[in-house]
């Protein structure tokens, strides 16, 4: 049988054009991994009752991103001055660990002044060389940490440039004195290559002298998405050769 070689490009094109199509949403679509890219429960550390000098590594931490440990804010007229484990009973578990988070001898009792005294606790996420992430979820649990005299305020920002800009991710959350409440908020970041930080801040609703009028308690930091391989550069052409092909088909057929 003789094939013109009109012919054969027609019925050999589209073949290639739909191969070359599925197999960048395959590479695309593989994740190297899914779920929890941080988290920090603090489960593993002692009730020490004795600040915490170091920062704090995360409890899980996903392949293919550098993640940097928790710290504290300094100076500006305060800054977090303790990061001290307690116990906090919570959903069954005698012994679930949260971190407290104690302001500076001045406290704060407005969000500027938490802003301009530094009462924040910080971590950074980068994905590693050759890797992006894409962030969908924040997730943490917060409560007072004076033991039920006082509501507390907390707030979390992020910034992909050291906090030169910063977005607000949680607005002020008011949360109560006996019990941790859970708040998620839903992000929206993909193909991210460079560093992004996440600063979590408290402040009080009157200032306190005493550290237990002063400060915040957390639990289950996390951030959830994908960890996925950045595109290479012959990937994307093989993509546009496909779609110019699948275009090419369509306009013939009608």
């Amino acid at each position: 049988m003789i094939v013109s070689l009109g012919g054969f490009l027609r019925s050999f094109f589209p073949a290639v054009a739909l191969a070359a199509v599925l197999s960048f949403g395959a590479f695309a679509a593989g994740s190297l991994h899914a779920g929890f890219i941080a988290k920090w429960n603090f489960d593993s550390l002692p009730d020490t009752g004795v600040a915490f000098t170091a920062p704090i590594a995360a409890d899980v931490a996903a392949g293919g991103v550098n993640v940097g440990a928790l710290t504290r804010g300094f100076g500006g007229g305060g800054g977090i001055v303790e990061f001290l484990t307690r116990t906090v009973a919570e959903g069954g578990n005698p012994n679930n660990r949260v971190m407290r988070f104690v302001n500076g001898p001045w406290g704060a009792n407005t969000k500027q002044l938490a802003l301009d005294r530094n009462l924040y606790g910080e971590f950074s996420l980068q994905a590693q060389a050759g890797q992006q992430l894409n962030l969908t979820k924040f997730n943490i649990k917060a409560m007072s940490a004076n033991g039920g005299t006082q509501s507390r305020n907390f707030f979390v920002w992020y910034s992909t440039d050291n906090f030169s800009t910063s977005t607000e991710l949680i607005t002020d959350t008011l949360v109560p004195t006996a019990t941790l409440t859970s708040k998620t908020a839903t992000l929206n970041l993909s193909n991210l290559t460079s560093e992004i930080r996440f600063r979590i801040y408290g402040y009080n609703n009157a200032t306190g002298s005493t550290a237990a009028n002063r400060g915040l308690q957390y639990d289950d930091i996390e951030v959830e998405g994908t960890v996925t391989a950045v595109p290479e550069p012959g990937s994307l052409s093989l993509l546009g050769l496909g779609l110019v092909g699948l275009v090419g088909i369509r306009r013939r057929r009608n």
